[in-house]
C-alpha cells in the first residue's frame, strides 16, 4: 500500500503531474521501487510487513512498503530530503498503523452487510491529496473544523460488489496514542444504498 498522497492512479486528478512510478495493471497501484535509489537511502530497510487488510478471495493480503520504498516513493514526488531518510521507519510504523485503523473503521459499516457478505476486500484505493471532500468543505467552512492533511478513496469488494468509501484525515493532538489522527471513514453517496447505510449508522441500527 502507498504512502499518503504520493501517487494517484493515471485517471486521477494530481497537482503534481502523472505518475513517475511503475503501475500494476492488476489493480493500478504505483510499484515501488524496494532498492535505494540514492545515496541517502542505501541503508534503509527493505522489509515489507503484511497488513490484515485482505485483498483476494484466496486469502492474499496486502502489503505495506517498506521504509526504503516509502522514502524511494516520497523523494520520487519530491515530498523529502536527504535528512528525513532517517526517520522512515517511524514514519511507515505510522502509515501501516493508520491503513489498520482505516480498515478497521470500514469494517465497522461492512458489518451492516453481514448477512449477505462476510468477507469484504480492499479492491484498490486511490490517493486524492489536495481534493477535499464535500464532507469536510462543509465541517471547515460552517463548524470550524481543521482541514483534513490528505484524503483517501477505499473501493471495497463486497462479495461482487463495489463499494466506494471516502475517508479524510485530520491531525489530532488530542487522541492519546503516538499516531494522533482521526479517521473519518463513511461509504460514498453513490447510491440510495449508501445514504440508507449512513442513516442507519447515524441512528445506531446495525
Amino acid at each position: 500500500m502507498e504512502p499518503f498522497g504520493v501517487c494517484q492512479r493515471p485517471d486521477a486528478e494530481s497537482t503534481h503531474g502523472s505518475c513517475p512510478l511503475e503501475m500494476d495493471e492488476a489493480n493500478m497501484m504505483p510499484v515501488l521501487p524496494n532498492s535505494a535509489l540514492t545515496d541517502a537511502g542505501r541503508d534503509l530497510d527493505t522489509t515489507r510487513e503484511t497488513s490484515s487488510i485482505p485483498r483476494t478471495d484466496q486469502g492474499e493480503k496486502w502489503k505495506y512498503p517498506s521504509p526504503m520504498q516509502f522514502y524511494n516513493a516520497l523523494a520520487l514526488k519530491r515530498k523529502t530530503t536527504p535528512e528525513e531518510a532517517v526517520y522512515m521507519h517511524d514514519a511507515v510504523m505510522a502509515h501501516n498503523a493508520v491503513n489498520e485503523r482505516t480498515w478497521s473503521r470500514v469494517l465497522d459499516w461492512e458489518r451492516m452487510h453481514a448477512s449477505t457478505c462476510l468477507t469484504p476486500q480492499l479492491r484498490r484505493f486511490v490517493g486524492k491529496y489536495g481534493k477535499e471532500s464535500p464532507r469536510s468543505l462543509l465541517h471547515r467552512f460552517i463548524w470550524g473544523k481543521g482541514k483534513p492533511f490528505d484524503r483517501h478513496d477505499w473501493f471495497v469488494n463486497r462479495c461482487g460488489h463495489e463499494v466506494r468509501y471516502v475517508i479524510d484525515y485530520y491531525d489530532d493532538p488530542t487522541a492519546s496514542d503516538d499516531v494522533q489522527v482521526y479517521i473519518d471513514a463513511r461509504p460514498a453517496l453513490d447510491s440510495f444504498g449508501a445514504l440508507y447505510d449512513r442513516i442507519r449508522m447515524t441512528l445506531g441500527r446495525k
